[in-house]
């Protein structure tokens, strides 16, 4: 089984996502783009455990102590790969959101689990292998205040060929 934990949003957020998601579309000659039952924001990505993995991560979900109630979307930027681009949606600087992946991955390292060394850029993902129009514009982001659905444990499977992310265990906020 394939986890990682998440932010997750309510229905309505998901819409105003999805209008940024479609611009970026409409912008681009070719991508795969984010299905937006799929929209969250990745506080660790985990990767394939066992039962008993499975059980521990369960367990420091429930020992998460400070949670973030709303965030600030506010600007677009991408990860590049060779001539394709990573399209994400930004969020203003959040202490608490920072915060609490920290105590997230502390948690992680200290019962074992591998955890990304990188410094951690909070994004939500439009679309991945996206090759833009030459001409595509900057696509201006009005700040769009959301409130946070749930803090969750998600798994990330495949159904009949479509990349689904469903939650194992949430705390809803």
């Amino acid at each position: 089984m394939r986890v990682f934990y998440a932010v997750t949003f309510n229905q309505e957020t998901k819409e105003k996502l999805l209008e940024y998601r479609n611009i970026v579309a409409n912008q681009s000659i070719k991508g795969k783009f984010t299905n937006p039952n799929n929209f969250h924001l990745t506080l660790e990505f985990i990767g394939e455990v066992d039962e008993k993995q499975l059980k521990l991560l369960i367990n420091l979900l429930y020992q998460l102590q400070d949670y973030p109630e709303q965030l600030i979307f506010s600007c677009i930027g991408s990860f590049k790969r060779k001539n394709k681009e990573i399209i994400w949606l930004g969020i203003e600087k959040n202490k608490e959101l920072m915060k609490l992946q920290r105590e997230l991955r502390d948690l992680l390292i200290k019962n074992e689990f591998e955890v990304d060394n990188r410094k951690y850029k909070p994004h939500i993902t439009i679309g991945r292998q996206i090759v833009r129009v030459d001409s595509m514009h900057e696509i201006d982001v009005e700040p769009m205040q959301v409130p946070i659905k749930s803090i969750a444990l998600m798994e990330s499977k495949r159904v009949n060929g479509e990349l689904i992310y469903e939650p194992l265990k949430e705390i809803i906020l």
